[in-house]
């Protein structure tokens, strides 16, 4: 299902049961979590139970592929967050509105020694009408590579995803986003 919303096959990556410490890598910690998905320090304290992240990323055949192919290779990472009540994971998703509202339309600089690490810029943080929280990372050189970031709740769980690719990342993310909630029973 993945990669036909993505339009290319995507493999699976292994899977990572628990919660990403990428904020060390940040400079800007306190918007970790609008960059990458399942940041611990984002769900510390939320009252989740257990994570489950699935990365994904579009094979490089250099033989095959064209050069934008080789450079930025479409990628997702999905996160689902089991939480202790239904209560919990909204008032989560409640907190997480109000940091991506902070954090829009800012520039995150890496913490790193390798000058090819460049800037994240955050585009505008908006929210769907079922309640979904969207934003757009994109990364100073990187020719037209672009991701978006998706945080939804049904029930009890969590649907914390990015996704990259040159084409339309915020619809792909979106219409992921659906697919797993369709899966999780509502209250």
């Amino acid at each position: 299902e993945i990669s036909a919303i993505m339009g290319a096959h995507l493999e699976p990556k292994p899977v990572v049961n628990g919660l990403d410490n990428s904020v060390d890598s940040f400079v800007e910690k306190d918007c970790a979590e609008p960059v990458e998905p399942a940041q611990k320090n984002a769900y510390a304290g939320s009252g989740w139970l257990k994570v489950v992240q699935q990365p994904l990323a579009e094979p490089t055949r250099p033989q095959e592929q064209d050069i934008w192919s080789i450079l930025y290779p479409r990628r997702v990472v999905e996160a689902v967050v089991n939480f202790m009540s239904a209560e919990k994971a909204a008032d989560f998703l409640t907190k997480q509105k109000g940091v991506w509202a902070q954090c829009a339309n800012r520039t995150i600089n890496l913490k790193s020694d390798n000058p090819d690490d460049k800037p994240l810029d955050l585009g505008d943080f908006k929210v769907t009408a079922d309640g979904t929280l969207t934003m757009t990372v994109s990364q100073e050189g990187a020719m037209g590579d672009k991701c978006a970031r998706a945080l939804a709740v049904r029930n009890n769980v969590a649907i914390d995803l990015h996704a990259c690719s040159r084409d339309n990342p915020m619809e792909e993310a979106l219409a992921m986003v659906k697919k797993i909630a369709a899966k999780i029973p509502q209250r």
